[in-house]
């Protein structure tokens, strides 16, 4: 085991140094998780030490030798492969990582690491920029801090990668001017990667006098605020607003906004909702009734709330 190893590139000329990989490893301790008080606490047990087999999965070395979308990079010591990792590039512009395995012989050396930044030098080299942000609704012409773009764009650096534009109103005048710009080139490619998008994060609003949604409406006041109240609406997701089962019951609204449709959202993977403040608990309780999201990102004061609507002892 000694000597340094080398981060090679598979091709016809090493091939045969491409092995079968030790890759079991020793667990010696369980995590557990238990809910005390609405709270989520969790331990670490120790078990007796056992032996876990971790299969990998076949595939044909061939399909990585000189292949413009998919790679393998693996380690080597003394003629012996120690660890891989096998990259490809996505349908999205992703580098999708298939696989990554260290020889367990040969762990915390420092492997693992190389071999992740050959596959990270690989995807720049590529363009493959990992992560892009799509907004999923139109933008509110009359807002700095909350227009859509420049939050997108904001967001993509926070995380290391890049946001796409999407020129559209959040709201059409009306039903005509809404079908007229769903039909422009840009919307419909716009809409259909946020619709493709594997992580989907969104902003849960209230229907308060203070809202985005009552502010930047294109019906009047008056008019919405009788929607509101005829269809007994307590959230907004998107400019769609729904009631306490989380149910679509703005038509009038719903027929104006320049978006994906919630039924869009509930089929993306990862649904993150955001929120916060105990004002916004109606609106989140109904959202969760509604199956729109898989996370949420809630405080406290709202999260206690929630809890006390869904088990039915405020109206909610």
């Amino acid at each position: 085991m000694s000597g340094e190893f080398q981060i090679l590139r598979l091709n016809h000329n090493n091939k045969h140094l491409l092995s079968a990989i030790e890759n079991d490893i020793v667990v010696d301790s369980h995590l557990t998780f238990q809910i005390i008080d609405n709270k989520i606490y969790y331990s670490i047990l120790n078990v007796t030490p056992y032996i876990k087999k971790c299969e990998i999965n076949e595939f044909a070395i061939s399909d990585y030798i000189d292949s413009e979308n998919k790679i393998i990079f693996f380690a080597i010591q003394n003629n012996e492969c120690i660890g891989q990792i096998r990259i490809r590039k996505y349908w999205n512009n992703y580098a999708y990582i298939d696989d990554i395995v260290v020889d367990k012989n040969y762990r915390r050396k420092n492997i693992g690491t190389k071999l992740l930044d050959a596959a990270k030098e690989w995807a720049r080299t590529n363009k493959l920029i990992g992560l892009r942000v799509y907004p999923a609704i139109g933008g509110l012409p009359r807002t700095v801090n909350g227009e859509v773009n420049g939050l997108a764009t904001r967001l993509a650096q926070k995380l290391g990668g890049e946001a796409a534009s999407f020129f559209a109103p959040a709201f059409a005048e009306n039903e005509n001017e809404r079908d007229t710009i769903f039909g422009l080139t840009h919307v419909i490619r716009s809409l259909d990667l946020a619709r493709n998008a594997r992580v989907g994060l969104f902003g849960i609003g209230s229907l308060h006098m203070d809202s985005s949604i009552i502010r930047y409406c294109p019906l009047p006041y008056h008019q919405l605020a009788e929607l509101v109240e005829r269809s007994n609406g307590v959230g907004e997701i998107l400019g769609y607003i729904y009631d306490s089962q989380g149910e679509d019951c703005g038509t009038e609204l719903s027929k104006l906004v320049i978006g994906i449709s919630l039924d869009d959202v509930r089929k993306i993977p990862v649904r993150i909702g955001v929120a916060g403040g105990k004002i916004k608990a109606p609106a989140i309780a109904a959202a969760i009734k509604g199956k729109y999201f898989s996370a949420l990102i809630i405080d406290e004061n709202a999260a206690r709330s929630v809890i006390e609507i869904l088990q039915g002892n405020c109206a909610a």
